[in-house]
């Protein structure tokens, strides 16, 4: 069972409905560090990549709704939302009190559901 958390938790990915941007479904990344990776193959991904620290999105914020990297984008030509980029590998690293990673791939946004893989990745 998922648990809902408040934005005074700790939570490192979350699915908004962006109330400034024409209340668009937003993904919003938290305090972890994000790389994109446009040509690896998720199912072949078990550790964090050897370039993961150059590859790291510098701006959380860029994930949003309209940003540089958005991963929900809306088309007005015929009203919908869909994944900017279903193939694009987004490895989520992060230290809170232990160090933990996860491959994420954004599949699908179907009538208000965002469609995803996640695993936790292997850590030295």
């Amino acid at each position: 069972d998922g648990i809902e958390v408040s934005s005074n938790d700790i939570w490192h990915l979350s699915i908004i409905i962006d109330a400034e941007n024409y209340n668009m479904p937003s993904i919003v990344m938290g305090d972890a560090e994000v790389a994109v990776y446009e040509s690896l193959n998720y199912n072949n991904i078990s550790g964090i990549p050897s370039d993961f620290n150059s590859m790291v999105i510098a701006d959380n914020n860029t994930f949003k709704y309209g940003g540089e990297n958005e991963v929900l984008t809306y088309d007005m030509t015929v009203h919908k939302v869909s994944v900017t980029n279903p193939e694009f590998i987004y490895i989520l690293k992060y230290d809170t009190e232990m160090y933990m990673a996860f491959k994420i791939q954004f599949i699908e946004y179907q009538s208000g559901i965002t469609v995803l893989n996640y695993n936790q990745l292997e850590t030295d």
